[in-house]
């Protein structure tokens, strides 16, 4: 009986671990997608700005 809520607590324990492995991975994707994106649009705006100008 005592044996239970332990491999409960194990199975949510691994959950959190797999679901938190899965966002950290996809944060970081985000995360060096955002910023190659962002290098981009600073490249950009710089070159339509000295263009206008």
């Amino acid at each position: 009986m005592e044996k239970r809520p332990m491999f409960k607590v194990t199975n949510k324990i691994y959950l959190v671990a797999k679901v938190g492995r899965y966002v950290v991975s996809t944060v970081v994707k985000v995360f060096s997608l955002d910023k190659s994106i962002e290098h981009q649009q600073i490249r950009g705006n710089s070159v339509s700005s000295s263009v206008n100008n």
